[in-house]
């Protein structure tokens, strides 16, 4: 048993005594003044080009009577840290002309993370991931039954260098089943 110790300790010591690319111990406290000099490290900066959003769901079947419904699926908002996410709300299977609920109090984020601004509430990427729920009625005529409801939503961030900048547009189409 003593032995067997001894190897043992013998063996995480020289494992630990390697050296790193850095042709230092890992026994040391020796920090490199630049670990990513061969630009392997990720960076933490913001790029325009890697917002995106993704509904799970492209199209929602929801059963008549329903009155919201809940998007969610997969963001990216890069590493800005400044960023909400737009949501249009459409009556019919299209967007046309102007939106019935356009990040107003009918749009609810379901995942706890929320932007109030100048009036209006923005859902937000929290994790990756965003959620939300929509109106299936027309908030000016919550009487009116509506056979179907679409959906665009996009991030937009604020760079700042550039300003505000967007992500390519996800969309989704509620039909209420009869």
């Amino acid at each position: 048993m003593g032995k067997s110790r001894a190897l043992i300790y013998l063996f995480i010591t020289l494992f630990l005594a390697a050296c790193s690319p850095t042709k230092n111990s890992l026994l040391t406290d020796y920090v490199a003044k630049n670990p990513c000099a061969d630009s392997t490290c990720l960076t933490r900066n913001a790029v325009e080009s890697d917002l995106s959003i993704q509904p799970t769901l492209s199209t929602l079947a929801i059963k008549k009577g329903t009155t919201v419904a809940e998007i969610d699926g997969y963001c990216n908002p890069s590493f800005y840290s400044e960023h909400r996410i737009v949501v249009k709300v459409y009556p019919g299977s299209y967007a046309s002309g102007t939106p019935m609920a356009e990040n107003n109090s009918y749009i609810v984020s379901t995942n706890g993370s929320m932007l109030s601004d100048g009036g209006k509430v923005y859902p937000q990427c929290l994790r990756g991931r965003f959620s939300f729920l929509i109106p299936l009625f027309n908030p000016s005529n919550p009487a009116a039954v509506l056979t179907s409801v679409y959906t665009q939503f996009f991030i937009q961030a604020n760079d700042p260098v550039k300003g505000d900048v967007f992500s390519p547009v996800g969309s989704n189409t509620v039909t209420i089943l009869q």
